[in-house]
């Protein structure tokens, strides 16, 4: 039995991104063809990736050179990561005729003048390049509706974790962590507004001030 073609077109990856693409890899089940942008000097992460997933550096693509090598893949379905690469979109466009072609987004619905404008052009522009939405919440479910999905062609749960690194690691501190926990919040992101840094900064002093503890953030 041949196995199921994904083809992903990948801006900025990330960590659990490449561990749910190894996960999938295992079932052995599907090939996974990878075009991904140059790693984000701003989250340098050095990925190491499962030897059966098929990765190509986007620098290396023009767009034509982008669409024969999507005719060469002959996927079953592609998945996009926003809207943001025009030669992505290209290849979209093509293939959205015959294939499942799948919208990856983390945008929250904020009701920005700058998000009602995509919302009231989305059918000349977003649909005609997408079939299906995977986001990773409510929120952003909402704001996929209002683009133009469809609610059964939105799927959620599109953030997830490295599992088998987290397991690895709270099996090697149980035992100590049993005799002692430590009382400490970390968190570990980028120094940026959207991120939350301040409303964590917040949030804590506050149940300091409500609930005096050791805990440390």
């Amino acid at each position: 039995m041949s196995k199921f073609k994904v083809f992903i077109l990948y801006t900025e990856l990330a960590a659990y991104t490449v561990a749910s693409l190894k996960a999938l890899i295992q079932t052995d089940l599907v090939e996974v063809s990878l075009m991904r942008w140059p790693v984000n000097s701003e989250a340098p992460f050095q990925f190491n990736f499962h030897s059966s997933i098929n990765v190509y550096d986007r620098k290396q693509f023009t767009r034509e050179k982008l669409l024969v090598l999507a005719e060469k893949i002959n996927p079953d379905l592609i998945l996009c990561s926003g809207w943001t690469d025009k030669d992505y979109l290209s290849v979209c466009k093509v293939w959205r005729k015959s294939t499942p072609v799948v919208l990856a987004m983390d945008n929250k619905w904020q009701g920005t003048a700058k998000q009602h404008l995509a919302r009231l052009v989305s059918r000349f522009t977003i649909m005609k390049y997408f079939t299906d939405c995977w986001v990773p919440g409510r929120m952003q479910m909402i704001y996929a509706e209002k683009l133009g999905f469809a609610k059964d062609r939105i799927k959620t749960g599109f953030y997830t974790c490295d599992v088998d690194h987290f397991r690895e690691v709270y099996e090697q501190t149980r035992e100590l962590k049993s005799k002692k926990f430590p009382h400490v919040f970390v968190y570990a992101g980028r120094y940026y507004d959207f991120k939350g840094v301040q409303d964590l900064w917040t949030a804590f002093i506050r149940m300091k001030k409500e609930s005096p503890s050791d805990w440390k953030l």
